[in-house]
């Protein structure tokens, strides 16, 4: 499968991309999975499956780094939890993944405190 190694600071992002999928078979399909290397291995955040056939599609999914991770790995692999699952054929392609910072730890703060009033405008309303 891809992996690479990322190291970023404490906050939210947003990973999204485009893929296209040709008659991948699997029992658990692909998936793209983002993890905290250090001090303590544990995943932060992971997209859907990827499986079966579609044309170009968007996906997205939210990753949380805490401040004690300090190097992080975004990896594709397989969805399925046994050996046999890991079993596939097919293709599948992916085009411009990257990945965007979407709120730092002060914001989050200041949006978990209902006290405080903010004159901001609201955000996008886009879901991941």
């Amino acid at each position: 499968m891809s992996t690479s190694r990322c190291s970023w600071s404490r906050g939210t992002y947003r990973v999204a991309g485009k893929a296209r999928v040709n008659n991948l078979d699997s029992q658990g399909g692909l998936k793209w999975v983002v993890l905290c290397q250090s001090p303590t291995p544990r995943v932060l955040g992971e997209s859907g499956r990827f499986l079966g056939s579609s044309e170009w599609r968007e996906f997205s999914f939210r990753v949380r780094v805490p401040a004690d991770c300090t190097a992080q790995e975004i990896r594709l692999v397989s969805a399925g939890t046994y050996g046999f699952e890991h079993k596939m054929t097919g293709n599948i392609w992916f085009d411009a993944v990257p990945m965007h910072k979407i709120s730092t730890p002060r914001a989050e703060a200041k949006l978990s405190n209902p006290t405080q009033t903010s004159s901001a405008k609201p955000a996008d309303s886009t879901r991941d």
